[in-house]
């Protein structure tokens, strides 16, 4: 992680963000951090006391279930916002937010403008908003229970850019299945002409159904 003070670059940033007009209204110290590809931005093991927001890069945020099996809550790129909980206290959870390319955030410290935050209306409803959405998110896919072959096909379908994808590792994080599970049915869906194999860990759905 890397701080970036630079105000020019600061500035340039928040002006270019959809939370401009709260950011401003804030009048909060703000600066710029900088995640390599996989640095955590958030572990539980950490004391976190930051509010951020992505200006650049993408982040995964995860759950780590009691017998160590990871659940993914969310993908977030741009705007996406980190540390909405911690407004209102610490968080006890196992939520981990990870960078999974480099990653450029603007942050500020909550412990330290705490009283400004809780007492900034348009700040709350804007967090309020985010975590509704995210609770939404959340819920709807734990209210859609589907075999995992199904599971497979609809991500490829429709949430894979060119109905592929490259890498049996992440593909399998995003299913919530293991690697060998994921190589067991790109092995049959080859089979019955459903996908094509364009090279290592790499897939294209080749009957669509749409």
């Amino acid at each position: 992680m890397k701080k970036i003070s630079d105000e020019k670059l600061i500035a340039e940033k928040i002006e270019n963000s959809p939370y401009k007009e709260v950011l401003k209204s804030l009048e909060v110290p703000i600066f710029l951090l900088e995640y390599k590809s996989g640095e955590y931005i958030f572990a539980p093991w950490e004391e976190n006391s930051l509010f951020q927001i992505v200006c650049q890069g993408e982040i995964s945020i995860y759950y780590v279930r009691d017998d160590g099996s990871t659940y993914s809550l969310a993908q977030g790129s741009e705007a996406y916002c980190i540390g909405e909980m911690e407004v209102f206290g610490k968080s006890d959870s196992t939520v981990f937010t990870q960078a999974i390319s480099d990653v450029l955030c603007l942050s500020f410290s909550i412990s330290e403008n705490r009283e400004i935050l809780m007492n900034n209306n348009l700040f709350l409803q804007t967090i309020c908003q985010n975590m509704s959405k995210k609770l939404a998110t959340i819920t709807i896919r734990d209210a859609m229970p589907s075999s995992l072959n199904e599971r497979v096909l609809n991500y490829l379908r429709y949430k894979c850019d060119n109905h592929s994808f490259k890498g049996m590792e992440k593909m399998a994080f995003h299913l919530h299945c293991s690697v060998r599970q994921l190589q067991r049915i790109m092995n049959e869906f080859e089979k019955e002409g459903l996908v094509k194999k364009l090279g290592k860990g790499s897939y294209q759905l080749e009957y669509r159904n749409e």
